[in-house]
C-alpha cells in the first residue's frame, strides 16, 4: 500500500507541474502524504476514512480531472486504504 501511495504522490508532482495543471493537485499531495504518515503510525480507521474521504472530494471536484487516469488511480486507492488492516504492510 505504501507503495502505491508513494507511486501516486510522485504522479501527483509530476502532474502539478504542468501548465494549467488540476488546481487541487497540491491539496491532494498533502492528503497522500498523510495517508503515508497514517499507514507508518497505525491510525485507527476513523483516520483513514477521513482522509480516503477527503481524497475522494478533492478529486471528485472536478469531474473531467476524476475520469483521467490519474483521478481514477487515486480514486481506486480510497477504498482499499479505508478498509486497510495490516497498515505497515506494503503490498
Amino acid at each position: 500500500m505504501k507503495g502505491r501511495v508513494d507511486s501516486l504522490l510522485a504522479e501527483v508532482r509530476r502532474t502539478a507541474e504542468q501548465p494549467a495543471a488540476f488546481g487541487y493537485l497540491p491539496d491532494i499531495a498533502l492528503v497522500l502524504e498523510r495517508m503515508k504518515t497514517s499507514l507508518d503510525l497505525g491510525e485507527t480507521s476513523q483516520h483513514r476514512e477521513r482522509l480516503a474521504a477527503s481524497l475522494g472530494r478533492l478529486v471528485t471536484e472536478q469531474m473531467s480531472f476524476a475520469e483521467s487516469p490519474l483521478g481514477g488511480a487515486l480514486l481506486r486507492l480510497a477504498d482499499p486504504f479505508r478498509q486497510l488492516r495490516n497498515w505497515n504492510s506494503d503490498t
